[in-house]
């Protein structure tokens, strides 16, 4: 299966606010509510303090569970 490396996350906006789209793939067992509130915290953090521009919205999609 041929993977594609830009269709993992998308990010729309500009300077004043972006929002930001990200493809997942969860291990069997896991907590995808979590994941998922992790992955948006922490992704609106690192963008905010390392260009200072800010997250409207992160969205995470879950694309498959993998054993």
């Amino acid at each position: 299966k041929k993977e594609y490396l830009d269709r993992g996350i998308a990010v729309k906006g500009d300077i004043s606010g972006i929002d930001i789209e990200l493809h997942i793939i969860v291990s069997y067992g896991m907590n995808i509510n979590a994941i998922a509130k992790s992955i948006v915290h922490k992704v609106k953090y690192a963008v905010n303090e390392t260009t200072g521009i800010t997250v409207n919205k992160v969205t995470v999609k879950v694309d498959g569970i993998k054993e």
